[in-house]
């Protein structure tokens, strides 16, 4: 049994790789859960997000324009998300 001290000093040297995705909707509040078509596809979204990427959908960048105007978006695509009627513009940024 590793100490936490010991797993500590591992956490600090391991790379970390974080996926954010983020898309805008109206979720079903449940107690303290969300639930619903939209959240199902922020959820997806990170399965086209590389370690270290965030990915916004075009809707959610739309949406905080004048918030993320100053933020260059190097890539951007459609993809096919499970769920989704069409496929979905998504912005990359690594």
């Amino acid at each position: 049994v590793r100490s936490s001290i010991q797993i500590a000093r591992a956490a600090r040297h391991a790379d970390l790789g974080f996926r954010i995705a983020v898309h805008s909707g109206n979720p079903r509040v449940d107690e303290n859960d969300l639930l619903g078509h939209d959240v199902n596809i922020a959820a997806r979204l990170l399965e086209y997000c590389k370690p270290g990427e965030v990915v916004v959908t075009d809707d959610a960048k739309q949406r905080a324009a004048r918030r993320l105007k100053k933020i260059r978006w190097p890539s951007s695509k459609r993809i096919n998300v499970r769920g989704a009627r069409s496929p979905i513009l998504v912005h990359s940024l690594v």
